[in-house]
């Protein structure tokens, strides 16, 4: 949630710790208000905080991710000083010594060490790829390391290890009689072009195509002696002749220059459309052309993800801008009730009941800021993969029953005695005995209630259970409140987003709440949603297992 998280959570729980002991102890006055003003600078510093931090990029770790999540080669990133910033499942198996964040060399022997270290120096060094041989038992592991620039503007370096028993493979079928260096060349260049998602090719002047790796099966359903002796545009579609025309032509006019044309679109075997990025280039011999199609389509869909996920980080940006600026204000509101009547306490000749007026506020500000400190935590909690839930027998019915009472003191207190708060449960005399965590249910039908009587002017709010088929029990909320539209319900459970009401200022609140909710009831292997009409009111309700189910892993 921010910078240095740890930092201010610690400070949250310790904060949270002394109030709530202060509380429950029954300290006197004097103890009381110096325990607050203790509190007072480290609070306003964290306000500030909030109001100071926010991101603007998309994780660096995210976007490898997407990037190399689908390769069947052991990939790693490293930074500048051979930390490991990234690395896929295939690298884990390769080295399983490795982790993030430690130093690259350690992944390997005493003797490895320092081949690898000096390998992505001289690649750092030189600017371009080098290549080392790994010994490991009777075989032999290529490892290259290529230098490119990282989102933060530092040198990263991209390892790629493939087997000695690739290269073997491809030359036993080589069956060429070149020199021993020549025919390692040749057998390497191989290796990394069959790592290339696509297929490559050998034609003449006359585009008739002379070679082409298998490849070509597996992208376009082709086999390669079918399409042998035969004009390249056999398998190019209609819409890319002319373009591939104007592009060969620039090729053999310029003569030994390299072009790649991005969006070449072939045909496959059964009519369908594929894109392709080309690249071609004069042969050695200068008799015929070598050409490269590389499959686009995958790397079309993780330019679209990253779009998505870029757009979706300046949307949650804004929106977290906002509940932050909003958290500064909602913080300050009960620090200026504490500060300020606290100071009015330590006045003398204060009359009794001025006194007594003082320190309602003064307590009642504290809980507020009790409870903004316990949503930040939750939510930083539930974001950090850390909420954990305890699994009893709960009593559906003695909750309920707690909370009708609970809401029916707090309606009086909001000058709101007028609105029908109706409990509705089937057999309502028996006890009912769910298992599941009892303190984060009791959290979220809380939370749910709460968002009712802030928001319902007239009519009524009415809660309860009803079972369902599958040992499922549906929990709910209904209000006749301001309502939503269908926009709002859709992002109104998502982390700092607030219902227009709640932006006009005409209510307070985090815009938490919800998100915390939602994130309890994943995790109790459960679902939450609202069905809402502007004017006429909302129903909140959720579904849980009546035996504790297996938590999911996160709550998103």
């Amino acid at each position: 949630m921010m910078a240095d998280n740890s930092t201010y959570i610690q400070t949250l729980y310790e904060i949270r710790q002394d109030l709530s002991e202060a509380e429950l102890s029954g300290i006197s006055d004097e103890e009381y208000i110096a325990l607050l003003s203790k509190h007072t600078t480290s609070l306003v510093n964290f306000v500030e905080q909030l109001s100071s931090e926010h991101s603007h990029q998309v994780g660096f770790e995210k976007v490898l991710h997407i990037l190399f999540q689908d390769l069947s080669e052991p990939i790693c990133v490293v930074d500048d000083e051979q930390q490991i910033l990234f690395l896929n499942q295939e690298w884990k198996l390769f080295a399983s010594r490795c982790e993030l964040g430690k130093p690259v060399s350690h992944c390997f022997r005493e003797k490895d060490k320092e081949a690898i270290e000096q390998s992505i120096h001289q690649a750092g060094k030189q600017g371009r790829r080098t290549v080392f041989t790994l010994r490991k038992g009777k075989m032999s592991r290529f490892i290259s390391a290529l230098p490119f620039t990282g989102f933060d503007g530092a040198v990263n370096y991209l390892l790629l290890a493939y087997s000695e028993e690739v290269v073997k493979n491809i030359r036993s079928s080589n069956g060429s009689s070149v020199g021993k260096e020549e025919q390692e060349l040749a057998t390497v260049k191989e290796a990394v072009l069959d790592m290339v998602d696509g297929f490559y090719f050998i034609m003449d002047y006359r585009l008739q195509l002379r070679f082409v790796s298998d490849k070509l099966e597996q992208k376009l359903g082709y086999l390669p002696e079918t399409v042998l002796n035969r004009s390249i545009y056999t398998i190019m579609d209609k819409a890319s002749v002319e373009n591939f025309a104007v592009f060969f032509d620039t090729v053999v006019n310029a003569r030994e220059i390299h072009l790649t044309a991005r969006d070449m679109v072939f045909r496959t075997a059964t009519n369908r459309r594929k894109t392709f990025e080309l690249s071609l280039r004069m042969h050695p011999n200068g008799a015929q052309l070598i050409g490269l199609c590389k499959d686009i389509e995958r790397h079309k869909v993780v330019e679209r993800e990253m779009a998505r996920a870029r757009r979706d980080a300046e949307v949650n940006d804004r929106m977290k801008s906002h509940f932050l600026a909003n958290m500064s204000h909602e913080i300050r509101t009960p620090l200026n009730g504490i500060v300020g009547f606290s100071t009015m306490l330590g006045q003398e000749n204060i009359p009794a009941d001025k006194r007594e007026k003082y320190m309602r506020i003064v307590h009642s500000s504290t809980r507020h800021l009790l409870a903004l400190v316990n949503d930040i935590i939750d939510i930083s909690k539930i974001e950090a993969g850390q909420l954990h839930m305890v699994t009893t027998p709960v009593n559906v019915h003695t909750l309920l029953n707690d909370l009708h009472t609970t809401f029916i003191s707090e309606a009086r207190r909001m000058d709101k005695t007028h609105l029908n708060i109706i409990k509705q449960t089937p057999r309502p005399n028996e006890a009912f005995i769910i298992h599941s965590d009892e303190t984060r249910l009791r959290q979220v039908l809380t939370n749910l209630m709460s968002n009712a009587l802030k928001f319902t002017s007239q009519g009524s709010i009415t809660f309860g259970y009803r079972l369902l088929e599958n040992s499922k029990i549906r929990f709910s909320v209904r209000d006749t409140g301001a309502g939503m539209d269908k926009v709002e319900t859709k992002t109104v459970f998502i982390r700092y987003k607030q219902t227009e009401e709640g932006r006009k200022g005409k209510y307070h609140g985090t815009g938490i709440g919800l998100a915390i909710s939602k994130g309890i009831v994943q995790l109790l292997n459960g679902e939450i949603d609202v069905q809402s009409e502007p004017g006429v009111g909302s129903e909140f309700y959720f579904t849980l297992p009546l035996e504790a189910g297996i938590p999911k892993d996160s709550a998103h």
